[in-house]
C-alpha cells in the first residue's frame, strides 16, 4: 500500500482528515444543545459567529489555523472564539494521527474515527452543556454494530456485550432506586448501555473498572463539570488503544 511505503504522506492526510472533520464536529457540538439542524452547509443553515451572527467564510472555517491567525477571535466583530472549537479540531486531529499509526487507511481507521469525532462531540457537550445528545449514541450504536460485525464475523459476542452493558445500567438504576434516589442522568446511561456494544468481556471490565477510578478522581479533585467523561474518556481507552492486543488474548485465553 502506498502509505505504508510513504509515512510521511500518510501522517500528513490524516492530519487534514482529522482537522477536517474536527471542523465539521463543531457544528454539531454547537447546534444539538440549541436544537438547531447540524447537516451542514449544504443541508441546514450555513455556519455563524454566535455573537455577532455574520455569516462565515469557507477560509473562516479553516480548522485550528484560522483560530490561531486571528488570536481566537471572530474576523467581524472581534468577540473572542471559544477554546472549545480549538479542543475539538484539535482532538480529532490527534485521534486520527493515531489511528492512522495504529490501523492505517483502513475500514477500522475509518470506524473508529467515527466513534472518535463522535466521543470529542459528546465531551464538549457535556463540559459546555452537562448533555450527551441522542443522536450522536445512536451514531455511535450503529457504527458500533458495523465494527463489531466485521471484528467477530458474527453477531454473538455483539449481543452478549450489549446485554452485559444494560444489565450494568439496569443494576445501577435498581440500586439508585432501592435507596431512595433517582437517576438524574438518562443520557448518561443511555451511553453507557448503547456503547458497550462496541466492547468485548475483557474490554467492559477494563472500562468499568478504569470510570471508577476517574470517578474516584473527580472526587477527589472537587470538579463540577464534565462528569461524563469519567465514562467517555475510559471508553475510547477501552475501545481503541491497543485494541488487536486486547482482543488477540482475550480470544486466545483458554
Amino acid at each position: 500500500m502506498f502509505f505504508e511505503q510513504h509515512l510521511f504522506w500518510g501522517y500528513l492526510l490524516a492530519l487534514f482528515l482529522g482537522l477536517g472533520c474536527g471542523s465539521y464536529a463543531t457544528m454539531p457540538a454547537h447546534r444539538l444543545p440549541r436544537g438547531e439542524p447540524s447537516g451542514g452547509r449544504w443541508v441546514g443553515p450555513k455556519s455563524k459567529c454566535p455573537s455577532c451572527s455574520a455569516q462565515l467564510r469557507t477560509r473562516d472555517l479553516v480548522p485550528v489555523f484560522n483560530w490561531l491567525l486571528t488570536w481566537g477571535k471572530c474576523h467581524f466583530c472581534g468577540t473572542k472564539i471559544s477554546l472549545k472549537y480549538l479542543f475539538i479540531e484539535a482532538s480529532c486531529a490527534a485521534a486520527s494521527l493515531f489511528l492512522f499509526w495504529q490501523f492505517n487507511f483502513s475500514e477500522t481507521y475509518i470506524l473508529l474515527m467515527v466513534l472518535s469525532v463522535c466521543l470529542v462531540i459528546l465531551l464538549s457537550t457535556e463540559w459546555n452543556h452537562r448533555m450527551l445528545p441522542k443522536q450522536v449514541i445512536y451514531t455511535i450504536l450503529v457504527v458500533g454494530v458495523a465494527y463489531r460485525v466485521r471484528q467477530d464475523h458474527e453477531i454473538f459476542f455483539l449481543v452478549n456485550s450489549l446485554v452485559a452493558s444494560l444489565l450494568a445500567c439496569f443494576a445501577y438504576k435498581g440500586i439508585v432506586e432501592q435507596r431512595g434516589g433517582q437517576v438524574q442522568r438518562y443520557d448518561l446511561l443511555q451511553f453507557v448501555g448503547l456503547t458497550g456494544i462496541w466492547l468485548d468481556e475483557a474490554q467492559l471490565v477494563v472500562y468499568f473498572v478504569m470510570a471508577g477510578l476517574f470517578i474516584g478522581l473527580w472526587r477527589i479533585l472537587g470538579l463540577k463539570k464534565g462528569f461524563a467523561a469519567c465514562f467517555i474518556v475510559p471508553f475510547f481507552i477501552s475501545a481503541v488503544w491497543n485494541l488487536p492486543l486486547l482482543v488477540t488474548y482475550f480470544r486466545n485465553s483458554p
